[in-house]
C-alpha cells in the first residue's frame, strides 16, 4: 500500500459502520464456508478493522486501493491489487470456496504493502504487525477445531513471501509520508480468483502476459448477479523490469566479512553495556540554576516567557487558551510545497512506545495534548510548551533518523519554535502558515550551498554577477561586533553553552540537519533582544567533494571553518560528536552525552574551497579556546576500545546531496595541525614557517604530450553548474545541486611527469609521486584495517611471549640479543687533534698545534711586512706621482 490516508468524512464513517456482512448468508449453489468457518473468517476481518496503535485505526489506509493516477507505480510494482473493503465484500457473497483461499487474500493486502513500502516506514509496521495478527488468530482457530490446519498454505506449495524491489528503478512512495488522496467507494466487487487456481504469491511471473481460458460465469444468485470470475487472470499492466527474473542469491559472505561482521556486533554489545551503566537525560527543566535574566532575558525558554511587551499587547493570561489553540491549529493545517500535510506524522505518534532513553516516562500524544487545549486544561503556556517538547523529543526517537518521516517531525518543531518563540511568526488570516521555501529556517541555504561572505565579496570585486555569487553566508571566525555575548543561550529548558554539540535545521534538506559546535553564545546589541549562538559547521559526507574510492567511518563528519549566527529557535535538540581517539575509547561524561543522544565521530578536516580532507592531528586546534585548557570531552572507557566499521560513499549507496565526486585541487602530503581555515592567516604564517612542515606541494612540472591512445572507456570531467539567484518571494531560492559529471569520450594525453631533480639542482620541494602503497589502494589505512584478515594468537600462546599492559603480544622485526653482544661506542674524553699531539711527542717529534701555528704565521706576515716598509725609505714624503717621475727618470738615465 502506498503511503496515503484516507479522507477525514470517511474516517468518520467508519468509526460507526464498518462493512463487513451482519449473518451468514449460506451456501451459493452449493459452494462457500459452513457458518462456523465463516463466522471465524469475519471475526478475524472484523478484528483487523477495528485494530488500533493508540488512538489511531491502522486499517483505514488498507480500506481502498490507491488512485491510479497518483500511484501510478504502484500498479506496475503490484501484480495483484487487493484491500480490506474489497475482502468483506466478497466474503458476504461466499466467493471463497474455503477459509484458506479467504486468508491468502487477506494475507495478500499486508504482503503487497510491505513490498511496496520501505521497511522503516509507519505503513510497514502496521502491515506487519496486522500479518502477525492474523496468523496468530488462524492458529487459535485451528487448534480449536474450526479450522482443519494450522498452517492457511499447507496446500500451496510455496511459502507466501514478496521479494523486496532493491534496484528498483521505481521510485518508492514511502519517500513521501502520507499525502492524502480522495476517498473512492467501491461501485462493483472486484474479481476474486477461486482457491483450487490460486497461484502461489511468490512466484510472480513477469513475462509479457497472455490471456488464459476463462472458465463460465458462475450462477447468480438473487436478486444480485454476481461477477464473472475468471482463473489466473493475469494482470496487464507492465511490471518492473527488475522483477522479470527473481534476484540472484546473495553470495556466502567471505571469511574477512563474517569476521567484521562478528567484530561490529561484539562492538554494539560493548556499548550498549556501557549505555545501560550511564545516566539517563533529565529532559527540559521547568526552572534553569543561576540568572533568571540571562542577556537581559527573563525566564528559561518557555512560550510567553522573555517578552512582557508582547504579551501585555495579546492580552496576557486571559488569551492563553486562544494562543494555545492557534498553535495546535497551525500545525495540524500547515501543508508544504507538494501539498502534503506535515501534522500526520504526529498523528500516528502512538501515545505508549517501546522508545529506550526517552527522558520520561509519562504516555504522549497529540491527539491528548489536542483534547487538553480544547478543554482549557492548560493553566500556563510553559505546561503546554512543555508537553509539546516531549512529544517531539518523541518523535525524534520513534522515526529513523534520515527519513522523510524524520524530517517532517524536524520541520513541524522548528515550525513550533518559530510560532512560541519571545516573538512569534505572525500568522495568515486562515490561521494556517504559507509554505516555506527555507523550512522556517533563519538561514537561506545550508552546508554544501551557503559560501562564506569572504568569498562572495572576493567574486564580486572580480567581475561576478550577483546572480552567480551565490549566498554569502558564513564566515571564517567568530563575529564580535553589534552583540553583547552571555555564558549561555537558554531555549525550551535546556541552556546552550560553549562546546556544545546541536542539530539545527537545514533549509536544504530537513532529513539532514546541520551539525554544529557552539563558539559563543550572545544576544544582539541591535534589533530583537533574543539569545543567539555563533556555531561552527561540521560537513557530512554527502556534502563534501571526494574522490569514489573514498572510504567513510559510520556516521562520520568533518570539522570546517565556516561560522554561523544563528537564533536559537533553528536549534532543534543536543547532540554529541566525538573525535576519533575518543570515539573508539569511549563515551563522552554526563552533560556532553547522554544515552539517546544522536552521536557522531569526527576524524578530518574538509577545505570545501580546495576540496581536500586531511586528518586532524592537534584537536585542541578544532575547539574553542576556552575549552582547551579543560577536560572537555574527557570520556567514561568501553572495557575495550572499539572499531568503527567503514562504509563506502554515500553517493554510491544511493544518498543524494549537494556534494560530488571530484579530485582535490591541491596534493597534500602529512597532517593538519592548523589552527585556523582562513587563508589570510595561512598567507601571513608562511613565512614564520619551516620548510619542512610546509604541507602544499608545488605542481609537477610541465607534463609531456605522449601522442593519445584511445580507451574504450570513457572519461568524466565534472562541470561547474550554474548558480541561480535568490528570488524575492516569500522565501529565497535555493543553489542548485553540485555539479554533474559529464562524459567524454575522446582521449586524453597521457602526463608522465620527468625525474625529481636533485637537491644540488634545485632549492624547490621535490615533486611527491602518486601514493601507490597497498594501504593507499584500499582507501587509507583505516580501510585497510577493516578489510585486512586479523589472526590473533590463542590465550595460552600468548602467555609464553611478552605483552604490553592491555594483555597484547609485542612483536619484533628480529629475534632478541644478548647483552653485550654488540659493541656500544662511547663518547671518548679527549679530541683526536689532542691525542696525536701526545703520540708526536712521546715519539720526540716536534708538534705545532694548529692554534700555535696561525699565531706564528700572523708574526711571519707582519715581519714581512715590515721589512719591505724598510727598503722603501728613499719614497718617503713624496707622492706617488712623484715616485713614479723619479723612477722614470732613472729609467731613461740608464
Amino acid at each position: 500500500m502506498p503511503p496515503r490516508k484516507a479522507s477525514g468524512s470517511r474516517q468518520r464513517a467508519t468509526a460507526n459502520a464498518l462493512p463487513i456482512p451482519a449473518q451468514y448468508p449460506g451456501l451459493i449453489d452449493g459452494k462457500g464456508m459452513n457458518e462456523a468457518q465463516w463466522q471465524a473468517c469475519k471475526e478475524m476481518l472484523e478484528n483487523v478493522y477495528k485494530a488500533k496503535d493508540g488512538s489511531r485505526r491502522m486499517s483505514d489506509i488498507f480500506r481502498d486501493l490507491p488512485d491510479k493516477e497518483e500511484y501510478e507505480d504502484y500498479y506496475q510494482a503490484i501484480p495483484e491489487p487487493e484491500c480490506l473493503d474489497n475482502i468483506s465484500t466478497h466474503l458476504g457473497m461466499q466467493t471463497y470456496a474455503n477459509p484458506e483461499a479467504f486468508f491468502k487474500q487477506l494475507h495478500l493486502v499486508f504482503l503487497n504493502a510491505k513490498h511496496y513500502n520501505e521497511e522503516e516506514s509507519l505503513l510497514y509496521a502496521d502491515a506487519k504487525q496486522l500479518e502477525d495478527q492474523i496468523h496468530n488468530e488462524w492458529k487459535a482457530r485451528a487448534e480449536a477445531g474450526i479450522f482443519t490446519n494450522p498452517d492457511p498454505y499447507h496446500s500451496s506449495p510455496v511459502k507466501p513471501g514478496r521479494k523486496k524491489r532493491g534496484g528498483s528503478s521505481i521510485p518508492s512512495k514511502s519517500a513521501t509520508p502520507l499525502p492524502e488522496t480522495k476517498s473512492t467507494q467501491m461501485t462493483e466487487p472486484k474479481p476474486v480468483t477461486p482457491a483450487p487456481d490460486l497461484p502461489p504469491i511468490p512466484e510472480v511471473k513477469t513475462a509479457a502476459p497472455s490471456p488464459t481460458p476463462a472458465p463460465a460465469p458462475a450462477p447468480a444468485p438473487a436478486p444480485v448477479p454476481p461477477p464473472t470470475i475468471q482463473a489466473n487472470t493475469p494482470i496487464r499492466t507492465p511490471l518492473p523490469r527488475n522483477l522479470s527474473q527473481p534476484p540472484p542469491a546473495p553470495a556466502s559472505p567471505t571469511p574477512s566479512e563474517t569476521g567484521r561482521q562478528s567484530q561490529a556486533e561484539k562492538d554494539r554489545h560493548v556499548v550498549a553495556a556501557l549505555d545501560a551503566r550511564l545516566p539517563r537525560w533529565p529532559g527540559p527543566q521547568a526552572v534553569l540554576p543561576g540568572d533568571t535574566a540571562i542577556g537581559g532575558i527573563q525566564g528559561y525558554g518557555w512560550f510567553g516567557e522573555g517578552a512582557p511587551d508582547y504579551d501585555r499587547s495579546t492580552g496576557d493570561s486571559a488569551m492563553w487558551p486562544h494562543r494555545i489553540r492557534a498553535v495546535i491549529e497551525a500545525i495540524i493545517g500547515y501543508r508544504d510545497q507538494n501539498g502534503q500535510r506535515l501534522g500526520e506524522v504526529l498523528d500516528y505518534l502512538p501515545a505508549i512506545a517501546d522508545i529506550p532513553f526517552l527522558s520520561f516516562d509519562t504516555p504522549v500524544s497529540f491527539a491528548a495534548i489536542q483534547g487538553m487545549a480544547k478543554a482549557n486544561r492548560y493553566d500556563t503556556l510553559r505546561s503546554f510548551d512543555m508537553d509539546m517538547t516531549k512529544l517531539f523529543e518523541k518523535a525524534r526517537r520513534y522515526y529513523h533518523d534520515g527519513s522523510v518521516e524524520y524530517g517532517k517531525v524536524l520541520v513541524l518543531q522548528r515550525l513550533y519554535n518559530a510560532l512560541t518563540a519571545v516573538y512569534p511568526m505572525p500568522l495568515p488570516g486562515s490561521g494556517i502558515p504559507a509554505p516555506s521555501a527555507t523550512l522556517f529556517a533563519s538561514l537561506p541555504a545550508g552546508p554544501g550551498n551557503a559560501r562564506s561572505m569572504h568569498e562572495t565579496a572576493q567574486d564580486l570585486k572580480a567581475g561576478v554577477t550577483e546572480d552567480q555569487v551565490g549566498y554569502g553566508i558564513t564566515t571564517f571566525r567568530v563575529g564580535t561586533k553589534d552583540r553583547h555575548f552571555t555564558p549561555e543561550a537558554r531555549h525550551k529548558g535546556q541552556a546552550y553553552r560553549m562546546g556544545d554539540y546541536v542539530h539545527l535545521i537545514n533549509p536544504d534538506d530537513a532529513t539532514r540537519p546541520i551539525i554544529g559546535q557552539i563558539f559563543k553564545t550572545f544576544v544582539p546589541t541591535k534589533g530583537y533582544r533574543t539569545h543567539h549562538v555563533t556555531v561552527c559547521w561540521y560537513f557530512r559526507p554527502e556534502q563534501t567533494v571526494h574522490t569514489p574510492d573514498k572510504m567513510f567511518f559510520e556516521r562520520e563528519v568533518f570539522k570546517t571553518g565556516h561560522f554561523c549566527d544563528h537564533p536559537v529557535e533553528d536549534i532543534l535538540e543536543k547532540i554529541s560528536v566525538q573525535f576519533y581517539v575518543k570515539y573508539i575509547r569511549g563515551r563522552p561524561r554526563s552533560g556532553e552525552y547522554y544515552p539517546g543522544w544522536p552521536s557522531y565521530v569526527c576524524h578530518s578536516r574538509f577545505n570545501d574551497r580546495e576540496h581536500y580532507m586531511v586528518r586532524i592531528k592537534n584537536w585542541n586546534s578544532c575547539i574553542p579556546d576556552e575549552l582547551r585548557q579543560s577536560e572537555f570531552m574527557s570520556v567514561i572507557s568501553y572495557e575495550r576500545n572499539i572499531e568503527i566499521p567503514m562504509v563506502k560513499s554515500p553517493f554510491l549507496r544511493g544518498i543524494q546531496g549537494p556534494g560530488f565526486f571530484g579530485e582535490p585541487k591541491k596534493i597534500l602530503a602529512g597532517d593538519d595541525d592548523g589552527d585556523d581555515d582562513d587563508e589570510k592567516d595561512r598567507e601571513r604564517d608562511k613565512p614564520r614557517r619551516r620548510e619542512r612542515n610546509k604541507r602544499e606541494v608545488q605542481p609537477p612540472p610541465p607534463a609531456i604530450n605522449i601522442p593519445p591512445q584511445h580507451s574504450p572507456l570513457p572519461t568524466f570531467t565534472p562541470t561547474p553548474a550554474p548558480v541561480q539567484a535568490p528570488t524575492p518571494s516569500p522565501g529565497p531560492s535555493r543553489p542548485p545541486a553540485a555539479p554533474t559529471p559529464t562524459p567524454t569520450t575522446h582521449a586524453q594525453p597521457i602526463h608522465r611527469p620527468p625525474m625529481p631533480p636533485s637537491q644540488s639542482s634545485s632549492t624547490g620541494p621535490p615533486y611527491l609521486y602518486p601514493n601507490r602503497t597497498v594501504a593507499a589502494v584500499m582507501g587509507g589505512s583505516q580501510a585497510m584495517d577493516q578489510a585486512a584478515v586479523k589472526e590473533i594468537l590463542p590465550p595460552e600462546t600468548a602467555r609464553l611471549f611478552e605483552r604490553d599492559a592491555r594483555g597484547h603480544v609485542l612483536w619484533y622485526s628480529g629475534p632478541p640479543l644478548a647483552p653485550g653482544s654488540i659493541p656500544i661506542p662511547t663518547q671518548q674524553p679527549h679530541s683526536l687533534e689532542y691525542l696525536e699531539y701526545v703520540t708526536k711527542r712521546k715519539k720526540g717529534e716536534d708538534f705545532i698545534p694548529k692554534k700555535r701555528a696561525r699565531q706564528m704565521k700572523e708574526m711571519d706576515d707582519k715581519t714581512k711586512l715590515s721589512a719591505e716598509n724598510n727598503e722603501l725609505w728613499w719614497a718617503e714624503g713624496h707622492t706617488q706621482e712623484e715616485v713614479e717621475n723619479i723612477l722614470r727618470s732613472i729609467i731613461e738615465s740608464a
